[in-house]
């Protein structure tokens, strides 16, 4: 009974740790040759959106407010593209913010922040 148990337990593993699905390719293929360091060539336009989540703390005195927002950037890079075709149609990934260039954004007039990326 507990060989039985062992090999299903492995087997299961060994499908997880080898599935080579097509988000696993394509995040493979697109970092394979991009360089994190280099922004896109030429202009890069930027959205940037902003939404309010939470208002913590408000102090009329100190003139201080404290929220918690959601922060969504979004650009193109040319050298992040591929044909769905190849990818069984993926037409959207994420990426790991520390394997690809991210702009550079600076909120002024705040007192303290708190970087989080969730993605």
């Amino acid at each position: 009974m507990q060989k039985g148990a062992l090999f299903i337990t492995l087997a299961f593993l060994h499908d997880v740790i080898c599935y080579q699905g097509p988000s696993n390719r394509l995040t493979r293929h697109l970092l394979k040759q991009h360089e994190r360091s280099a922004p896109p060539d030429g202009v890069v336009n930027i959205t940037h959106e902003m939404e309010l989540v939470h208002i913590i703390n408000v102090d009329e005195v100190k003139q201080t407010m404290r929220v918690l927002v959601y922060v969504v950037e979004e650009w193109e890079d040319p050298t992040l593209s591929w044909d769905p075709t190849n990818f069984s149609g993926l037409r959207v990934t994420w990426l790991p913010e520390d394997s690809i260039w991210v702009p550079d954004i600076i909120v002024f007039n705040m007192l303290v922040a708190l970087f989080s990326s969730a993605y």
